[in-house]
């Protein structure tokens, strides 16, 4: 679930206190370009929560409170990827925003 809060904290950045107090409706309005989001992020890695992206990747998955599986998983693991692209999606989805309500 963090890649979705994520997505949807970086995806909601421009809705202030302001807005909401004028127009609650206004956080609604996000939620499209989350399953948008959740879809290209699906896409790609089939599952969207950290443990099943990790089965998907690796065939199995890390508790990484556990020191030993902590550093397995620091070995092989390659998060940056995953975080390189999901930040790419959000911002592609950010500037999509920003184009629609400049139109």
């Amino acid at each position: 679930m963090a890649v979705k809060t994520a997505a949807a904290i970086s995806l909601s950045s421009d809705i202030g206190k302001s807005d909401l107090e004028k127009d609650t409706d206004k956080t609604w309005e996000i939620y499209p370009k989350i399953a948008q989001f959740c879809e290209k992020f699906r896409k790609k890695y089939r599952e969207i929560t950290c443990r099943n992206v990790q089965m998907e990747l690796y065939g199995m998955s890390f508790d990484l409170h556990n020191d030993k599986a902590h550093e397995k998983f620091e070995e092989i693991a390659e998060c940056e990827k995953v975080v390189k692209d999901a930040a790419g999606w959000a911002t592609e989805i950010i500037i999509e925003k920003s184009d629609e309500d400049y139109s």
